[in-house]
């Protein structure tokens, strides 16, 4: 089995990536609080898309769901598939919500941001957000190393850092 490590996620206790199992692709998910893994298919129709076009395939946090977002690698003018799994091991759960494009010199999908405007990396490098509904593309100013950038989650916990330093 190959697990892309630069594909990951968590969500309420649970782990996963994108991977390949054979030639099967699939969501591998850890549950940290059962302590087991689970494999979840990806929409057996998104081989439909493409054509010639290498398709690539990115799983990315969206509210309370895991979003997958197919795009072709090398096309000036790209269209994103968004689809949305609401229940990890159902291959039926799988629902085609949208589709996003043509966007030009967008490079990669990194997320999502509050509202649900699509984090993105331009060609440039450069983190860039589009909103779905004006279809404007905003520079956010930051730049890193080509394919290089990535989105985390943070969520705030009332767990001290340094709980066990007493003096």
């Amino acid at each position: 089995m190959y697990v892309n490590i630069w594909s990951m996620l968590y969500r309420t206790e649970t782990f996963c990536w994108w991977a390949k199992d054979g030639d099967h692709e699939i969501i591998l998910s850890f549950d940290m609080a059962n302590e087991e893994f689970k494999r979840s298919p990806l929409p057996s129709d998104i081989e439909d898309l493409g054509g010639a076009h290498r398709i690539m395939r990115a799983i990315v946090p969206m509210n309370e769901s895991i979003a997958l977002i197919v795009y072709p690698q090398k096309q000036v003018e790209k269209f994103f598939d968004l689809w949305v799994m609401k229940e990890l091991g159902v291959e039926e759960s799988w629902t085609r919500l949208s589709t996003i494009g043509p966007l030009s010199g967008i490079e990669r999908p990194l997320g999502f941001w509050n509202k649900g405007e699509f984090i993105l990396e331009n060609s440039f490098g450069e983190l860039v957000l589009y909103d779905h509904c004006s279809q404007q593309i905003k520079n956010l100013g930051l730049q890193g190393k080509r394919d290089r950038l990535e989105v985390v989650v943070y969520m705030e916990s009332l767990v001290a850092l340094n709980s066990g330093s007493e003096s």
